[in-house]
């Protein structure tokens, strides 16, 4: 499993924006993003290249921000490919709570990230149907801040 930073944001013109200019200063490059959210509060969800230093910067920001595990696999980029992912999921019984994929340049390919109920039972089940399950962080990640506390459990 790697890790992505989440956060609550509120929802309001330029809050994203004060977020991503916020790394961009600190030369934090965002690989993956999601938000989803309602009126009021949104939760922010981002791969990163480095992030220690996006969650300093983001806490510096007045932005409480969590380090959570999550699976990351590499899915082929072509019809079919994020449904030769899940299958095994489903075939097992997986219940996926999250999902958000992006293109990454140093796999060229693109990379699902899951949230799912039991994510090292989720991790085993792609290795074992071959799919590129990446397990400590991303080619080009650093994630050297092992003391940062992990929000989940899973």
């Amino acid at each position: 499993m790697i890790r992505e930073i989440s956060l609550s944001i509120e929802n309001q013109p330029g809050r994203i924006y004060a977020v991503v200019r916020g790394l961009a200063e600190q030369q934090i490059d965002i690989s993956g993003m999601s938000i989803s959210g309602d009126e009021t509060r949104g939760v922010l969800r981002l791969i990163v290249n480095d992030l220690p230093t996006a969650r300093r910067t983001l806490m510096h920001l007045q932005l409480p921000a969590r380090l959570e595990r999550v699976v990351a696999a590499e899915v082929p980029d072509e019809p079919g490919g994020l449904a030769r992912v899940l299958r095994p999921l489903g075939d097992e019984g997986i219940d996926v709570q999250g999902l958000y994929a992006f293109r990454y340049a140093p796999v060229g390919a693109a990379v699902v990230i899951l949230r799912t109920e039991n994510d090292k039972r989720a991790e085993t089940i792609l290795s074992e149907a071959g799919i590129q399950v990446f397990h400590h962080e991303l080619p080009g990640q650093r994630d050297t801040d092992t003391a940062a506390s992990d929000s989940t459990g899973r």
